[in-house]
């Protein structure tokens, strides 16, 4: 996911379901003057910009932190202003307490990013001890994508296996739980935090054409930077072939409308953090 122009230019589907959450539980968020917030995998810096700074209020700090240098250069250069910040910060390392002061954030935010952290506690130990006492935190994260089950399915082949070894740390740790939902709830309230929402739902794909899906998943994967440019295309061709083959979408006619049929499916929560 280095190519954060393109990740911007394709990730419709995210933003469209972040605004659909934040419209959802904006009544039940309590603002304070001069709050500090985090977002927590903040990419390209559009649904900080775009989505969560119109929805605070205007004196309040929001700082954006991501792991890939290349997505905060692109977010500060294009979205930083004086009360608008982005930072690179690996969000599941176990020193995130030496970068920012203990209980300083009154609320964090965080869309699709938290499930890529394989050490699940500690993802959420590290939201507990930046929040201030009875901070607020609203997280979204994937518990199963069709999209997983692909890369588990190149993974296996041949020609890909030399760069998909350590697949497994790009599938969310929830991919094949029962019940995600009450796994989720369950390590919040563990871990120190009052559970006000969590709920399970899917998430549609928003790709209407098949070349549109195509970069879409060129846009957000993993792989294609660790091989050499002349395997990339056939990389994505290949994929796109398990995805026809696995009947997960339909296209219709010769213009290739698109329909996804198996859709993300995310887990939605909001807590607050015990005094």
């Amino acid at each position: 996911m280095n190519s954060a122009e393109l990740y911007e230019n394709r990730n419709s589907s995210q933003f469209n379901d972040s605004a659909s959450v934040l419209n959802q539980f904006k009544s039940k968020l309590q603002w304070q003057d001069n709050e500090t917030i985090m977002d927590v995998g903040c990419g390209p810096g559009n649904v900080t910009a775009k989505l969560l700074q119109p929805l605070v209020p205007n004196d309040a700090r929001i700082i954006g932190v991501d792991i890939s240098p290349n997505m905060v250069e692109h977010a500060q250069k294009k979205y930083g202003n004086k009360n608008l910040h982005f930072c690179t910060l690996d969000f599941g390392s176990e020193n995130i307490r030496q970068m920012f002061e203990l209980e300083s954030f009154s609320k964090i935010f965080s869309f699709y990013c938290l499930h890529w952290i394989q050490n699940q506690r500690r993802s959420i130990e590290n939201v507990r001890s930046l929040l201030k006492p009875n901070g607020t935190a609203l997280i979204v994260i994937v518990v199963h994508s069709p999209l997983f089950t692909v890369y588990k399915a190149m993974s296996k082949l041949a020609e890909w296996e030399p760069y998909m070894k350590d697949v497994d740390r790009f599938i969310t740790p929830y991919q094949e739980v029962e019940n995600p939902c009450d796994e989720y709830r369950a390590l919040l309230q563990n871990s120190g935090f009052r559970v006000s929402d969590c709920f399970a739902k899917d998430s549609p794909v928003d790709a209407p054409t098949f070349d549109f899906l195509k970069e879409s998943l060129r846009a957000v994967n993993p792989f294609l930077s660790r091989m050499p440019k002349n395997l990339q295309a056939k990389h994505m061709s290949d994929l796109m072939d398990i995805v026809i083959e696995n009947n997960m979408i339909e296209i219709e006619g010769s213009g290739g409308k698109l329909t996804y049929i198996q859709p993300n499916r995310v887990v939605v929560a909001l807590c607050q953090k015990n005094p």
